[in-house]
């Protein structure tokens, strides 16, 4: 069996991660309270237990079904993630251009990217979106595979801890 993961993200309920390029991301925004303008780029994030108990299940199954596409049937705006978790601080930030974004990051004040900073001030806005909110053909994620829609009282959990 294969299964071809959306955006995994946090725990849906304890609101666990893994430190990963979104939580980093968000991080270093919440910090610089300035982040990048992503158009109309949108996202899936999908809860990470709702994706393991899904292959968890499949994989104790007789099952000829050799691909299964497991993404959040919601989409939302990147922009609308970033505005949920900049609702969640209390804190206003600013928006600006992605190249504009990217110089004040060059700047190096706070350093929540790391490893990452390179993939963020080296390609153009594009190359940025198609590598981490790439266009996914949604006609072939899983129908049998459910999780509840992005919102912010899903991503809340989240949230908190990545304010820890």
């Amino acid at each position: 069996m294969i299964y071809r993961p959306g955006l995994v993200a946090c725990h849906g309920t304890s609101g666990d991660f893994a430190n990963d390029w979104l939580a980093r991301l968000l991080r270093q925004c919440a910090a610089m309270k300035l982040r990048p303008e992503f158009g109309a780029s949108q996202t899936d994030l999908t809860p990470v237990n709702y994706v393991s108990k899904y292959i968890v299940n499949k994989s104790l199954e007789k099952n000829t079904k050799v691909i299964y596409h497991l993404a959040n049937q919601s989409h939302v705006p990147v922009n609308t993630v970033f505005e949920m978790f900049e609702s969640f601080s209390e804190c206003a930030w600013k928006v600006a251009a992605f190249h504009e974004w990217q110089e004040e990051l060059k700047k190096g004040e706070y350093n929540h990217l790391a490893e990452l900073q390179p993939l963020f001030t080296s390609l153009k806005f594009d190359e940025v979106e198609a590598l981490l909110f790439p266009a996914r053909k949604f006609e072939f994620v899983c129908s049998e595979f459910t999780c509840p829609n992005i919102s912010f009282e899903l991503l809340k959990p989240f949230f908190a801890k990545l304010m820890q």
